[in-house]
């Protein structure tokens, strides 16, 4: 596989992660606002076995941060063709650092 194609595939796993990413800030908005409401939301037996109400509790547990701050360092590595993609790289971890700081204290 060429360093092109390789690229290319990493851009294409990104932008997935990046929308995966996105609804996940959505969901949050929308339970922040009263729409959503988790606490009635019963999840995989997996999670309940572990005594998590939700999946961001079960997110924040299992290391998302860490994740987030590995997924905005790849940036770095991979530049996109798109000025602005370039900087959405941090975009999952910043938007998750904003929702801890003053969404979810």
């Amino acid at each position: 596989m060429s360093w092109s194609a390789t690229e290319r595939a990493c851009r294409i796993g990104w932008s997935a992660l990046l929308a995966f990413f996105l609804t996940g800030m959505l969901l949050d908005v929308l339970t922040v606002a009263g729409i959503l409401h988790p606490d009635e939301y019963n999840g995989p037996p997996i999670w309940q076995i572990q005594g998590f109400l939700n999946i961001r509790a079960y997110a924040e547990s299992s290391g998302e941060q860490i994740f987030l701050l590995l997924f905005a360092l790849a940036g770095l590595w991979i530049t996109q063709r798109r000025r602005w993609l370039n900087w959405a790289w941090s975009m999952p971890l910043l938007s998750n650092l904003v929702l801890h700081a003053y969404i979810y204290p």
